[in-house]
């Protein structure tokens, strides 16, 4: 009889009430040592001298006092010259350095250009300073190569057209219609047909309708009052309208 080998075998099949799977503890992150490129280690070290943050951090644990920020001060650490908060590295406030570890992480990855999320945690498992997630969305949304990849969730709004003109157009040659509804009923009629003439003029038909209006009835108004205006220059009518 051939036995399955260890990773083919169903936990559940197991004869015996073998439970030592269950409440297993993984390591703790403490047991785990900080691991930090040896020139950027020697560029935070440099400029932390000068970092207030950093100076009122320091002497929140020497002395054991308040911490610089809403935190526990079981959650800061130094080691090597370097603090640390909640095991990520504290950056200063040093633009310059902010800006070229975003770069570093957001455009050295494998896969490249994760966007603003992706980057900020990739970023936070291992550096912290204030304001680190504004910082690297302004980032992100300067990135051009980011921004022509990203997904568009809003419609697009088409572009206005401008309507050309007619040369030696006449007045009501080329119009545009529209539709004024639910106005006080009077006579039976609660709607206003209204014809511009777009060429010449800017003259303005109001034609009293009701909103029922159907494609024929809206023909019959466009031949009774404008058409008419035209057969004398034998010439037919454009009309524009949504």
């Amino acid at each position: 009889m051939v036995q399955s080998d260890a990773l083919s075998r169903r936990s559940d099949h197991v004869q015996h009430d073998d439970k030592d799977n269950e409440d297993v503890i993984m390591l703790l992150d403490s047991l785990f040592i900080n691991v930090i490129d040896v020139d950027l280690q020697a560029r935070l070290k440099h400029v932390l001298g000068n970092d207030d943050f950093h100076r009122s951090a320091l002497e929140s644990l020497l002395d054991q006092g308040i911490p610089p920020i809403k935190s526990s001060l079981s959650d800061w650490k130094f080691d090597d010259d370097i603090l640390f908060y909640k095991g990520r590295a504290y950056v200063p406030n040093d633009a310059t350095l902010q800006r070229e570890i975003v770069w570093t992480i957001h455009e050295g990855q494998p896969f490249g250009h994760p966007g603003q999320f992706g980057t900020i945690d990739l970023i936070g498992r291992e550096f912290w300073w204030p304001s680190m997630a504004k910082f690297i969305k302004a980032f992100v949304d300067g990135c051009a190569l980011c921004q022509q990849m990203k997904v568009n969730t809003h419609p697009s709004v088409a572009g206005i057209l401008p309507l050309p003109g007619v040369p030696n157009a006449v007045p009501f040659q080329t119009i545009t219609m529209d539709l004024i509804m639910d106005l006080p009923e009077s006579d039976g009629l609660d709607s206003i047909m209204v014809m511009v003439d777009h060429s010449s003029m800017k003259g303005v038909i109001f034609i009293p309708c009701t909103k029922k209006l159907d494609a024929t009835k809206a023909a019959e108004l466009l031949f009774q009052h404008v058409y008419k205006l035209l057969q004398c220059y034998r010439l037919s009518c454009d009309c524009m309208y949504d």
